[in-house]
């Protein structure tokens, strides 16, 4: 299964095929939880914002977005783009 974890932040879904983070190496700070430490072997990382993910439509058995809308510049289009 390809599984897709939008806006992964400090600690990604363990189950996720392909990680999308702008910033995967930005400080602690109110809403990060820290740096992305480590991709797990088999975890694909694309440093890309959730309005303008490099994938084709349907690629992805599952995803997860989990508290990321909410950090969007244009919420509607990341929703548009993770559906």
């Amino acid at each position: 299964m390809k599984i897709l974890d939008v806006a992964s932040g400090c600690s990604p879904h363990p189950d996720a095929t392909h990680l999308v983070d702008l910033f995967p190496d930005k400080e602690s700070d109110a809403e990060r939880g820290g740096v992305l430490t480590k991709v797990l072997p088999g975890q694909t990382l694309v440093r890309e914002s959730a309005e303008n993910m490099p994938f084709y439509d349907k690629e992805f058995d599952c995803g997860y977005a989990c508290e990321c809308i909410n950090h969007c510049l244009d919420a509607p289009a990341a929703l548009r783009e993770i559906e």
